[in-house]
C-alpha cells in the first residue's frame, strides 16, 4: 500500500509538478521525480490526481514567428534552379508565416447571441480564441492568427456582413506576445504549408501532447523514424516551443481582460522593469494569476488576461497595477463566456518567459539555461 503524503507536502509537490509540466509536458516520470525530489510512484499518483483535478489538456505551444521558415523550406524543396526558386517560391514569400492580432467588437445597440457570433465567424481558421466581454465599451474579444493585415480586414468584413442587422464597429491591432499563449486550433494547423510529417505531428500533439510518437505516426500514416526526426527538428529550431498544458477546469472562475494605454511613455518605461521583476519574484513559488500578456500597436498599450478566484482578488490586482504602472491608464472588462478555443490557463514557470529574457539581458535577474534546467 502506498505511503500517504501529508497535505502540505502534497501541495508543494503539485505546485512544482504544474510548473515543470508547463515547460515540458512530455517529461517522463523518472525526470519528473528528479525535478520534484520525490519517488517515481508518488509522482505517478500525483500526476494522475492533477490531470483529473484540473482536467489538464497537453498541447503544443508554437512560436508563431518561426513558422514562415518551415513553410519556405517546404516550398523550396527540390527547386534546383534560380528560376524555380524565383518563380515558384520567392513569389509566395508574402504568403508565408503568420502574425498575431487582437480584434474587439463594439455593438452600439443590441448585442447578438452567442450562437450568432459563432456562426458569423464560420469555419475560418483565423480565430483561435473568442469570448464575450462585459463592463466596458466592447463586447467581444478575438485572438487571431493571419498571414497579413489584409486577411484580418476581410475576416472582419465577413463578420460585419453576417451581423448586418446589428450596428457594429471593429478594433483591429497587431499583437506582440510577451507572456502566455492561446492553444491553436486544428483548422489553423491544417493551413500550414509545411512538410506532412510536421503537420501530422502537430495535429497529433494537439489532440494529446503526451501521446507516444509511434501512435501519432501510425494515425498520420507517417514512418515512426520520420515522426521522431520531425519532433527533434521542430524543437531544436524553436518552432515548437514546448509541449505544455492548459487547465480545462481551472479553479479560478473569474477571467478578466485588463488593458493599459500608455499616456506618459517615460514614466511607463521607468516602471515597466520594476513591475516585471516583481512578477518574477512573486510568482516563483505561487500560482500565477496572469494568463496572457501582449503589446498592442494602436494605441500603444498592453493587454493582460488574468484569472482569479474572486472579485476581490481582481480588484486587488487592478489597484496594484495602477500603483506600479505609472504612465498608463488601466481599465478592465470581465469575460463572461468563451465561444471559441480555450484560455491557456497554466501555472507557468516565469523563467521560461520573454519577460525573464528581457530582465536577464538588462542584468536584473541571473541568466537561465533553459535547455539544461529540464531534460527535454
Amino acid at each position: 500500500m502506498p505511503k500517504l503524503i501529508p497535505n502540505d507536502e502534497r501541495a508543494r509537490l503539485k505546485n512544482t509538478m504544474l510548473k515543470t509540466l508547463s515547460v515540458n509536458g512530455r517529461i517522463d516520470f523518472d525526470a519528473l521525480a528528479k525535478e520534484t525530489h520525490s519517488k517515481k510512484m508518488r509522482v505517478y499518483q500525483l500526476l494522475k490526481e492533477l490531470v483529473e483535478e484540473y482536467n489538464l489538456r497537453f498541447v503544443p505551444e508554437l512560436n508563431i514567428d518561426e513558422i514562415w521558415k518551415y513553410e519556405y523550406m517546404r516550398m523550396s524543396a527540390h527547386k534546383s534552379t534560380k528560376r524555380e526558386l524565383r518563380e515558384e517560391t520567392i513569389e509566395r514569400i508574402p504568403d508565408m508565416g503568420f502574425e498575431e492580432y487582437v480584434i474587439m467588437l463594439k455593438f452600439h445597440n443590441d448585442v447578438p447571441s452567442s450562437e450568432e457570433l459563432i456562426k458569423a465567424v464560420g469555419d475560418s481558421p483565423i480565430p483561435q480564441f473568442m469570448a464575450r466581454l462585459k463592463g466596458g465599451k466592447r463586447q467581444v474579444l478575438i485572438y487571431a492568427l493571419a498571414r497579413r493585415f489584409r486577411d484580418i480586414t476581410i475576416f472582419a468584413d465577413k463578420i460585419a456582413v453576417f451581423l448586418k442587422d446589428y450596428k457594429v464597429s471593429f478594433y483591429l491591432s497587431r499583437a506582440l506576445t510577451e507572456f502566455g499563449f492561446f492553444p491553436v486550433t486544428d483548422k489553423f494547423i491544417e493551413t500550414l504549408m509545411i512538410h506532412d510529417s510536421y503537420k501530422q505531428l502537430l495535429l497529433g500533439l494537439n489532440k494529446n501532447g503526451r501521446e507516444h510518437l509511434n501512435i501519432i505516426a501510425k494515425k498520420g500514416g507517417i514512418k515512426p523514424e520520420n515522426m521522431s526526426y520531425a519532433m527533434e527538428r521542430l524543437m531544436q529550431a524553436d518552432m515548437l516551443k514546448r509541449i505544455t498544458y492548459y487547465e480545462n477546469e481551472p479553479k479560478n472562475v473569474i477571467n478578466a481582460m485588463i488593458t493599459g494605454v500608455v499616456t506618459e511613455m517615460c514614466k511607463y518605461r521607468e516602471n515597466k522593469d520594476k513591475w516585471f521583476l516583481s512578477m518574477v519574484n512573486k510568482y516563483f513559488a505561487t500560482h500565477c494569476e496572469y494568463v496572457y500578456m501582449c503589446d498592442l500597436s494602436s494605441p500603444y498599450s498592453i493587454m493582460i488576461i488574468a484569472s482569479f478566484k474572486s472579485n476581490s482578488d481582481l480588484e486587488a490586482l487592478i489597484a496594484t497595477l495602477k500603483k506600479d504602472l505609472q504612465g498608463m491608464k488601466i481599465s478592465y472588462m470581465q469575460m463572461t463566456e468563451t465561444l471559441i478555443g480555450n484560455l491557456g490557463i497554466r501555472d507557468f514557470d516565469l523563467r521560461y518567459s520573454a519577460i525573464y529574457d528581457w530582465l536577464a539581458r538588462k542584468k536584473l535577474v541571473p541568466m537561465f539555461n533553459k535547455r539544461k534546467a529540464i531534460n527535454f
